[in-house]
């Protein structure tokens, strides 16, 4: 995936819009925005313990919560020069896939429509 392509798709619409198709929760999904908003604010390791702190869930379950999403391969953690990062790379690449799928098979559907007319 292109990664200019996926910058262009915003975040929190596309996962908003496909959350459910891809099988997470609520909770999984505000985990993940705090994530994002964290990895924004420069913090290269987001752990349970730094979510907690901005959040009302308990950290044992952000913990699970990191743990699924990262067994889903929606989050990675990788080992860089400068230590362990956090990424929502995979994710955005998930959701940049699904959104451009979902446009082409509203534009299939549209031109089979006309073609019935």
């Amino acid at each position: 995936m292109n990664k200019n392509t996926i910058l262009a798709i915003n975040f929190e619409y596309t996962l908003m819009e496909f959350y459910k198709k891809l099988s997470l929760s609520e909770n999984d999904v505000m985990v993940l925005f705090m994530v994002k908003h964290l990895l924004e604010q420069n913090n290269a390791l987001i752990t349970a313990d730094l979510l907690a702190i901005k959040m009302n869930l308990p950290v044992n379950e952000i913990d699970q919560i990191l743990v699924s999403v990262m067994r889903t391969k929606y989050l990675a953690y990788t080992k860089t020069s400068k230590g362990l990062v956090t990424s929502l790379e995979p994710l955005e690449e998930k959701l940049s896939e699904m959104y451009q799928m979902e446009i082409a098979n509203n534009a299939s559907k549209r031109f089979n429509e006309e073609s019935l007319k």
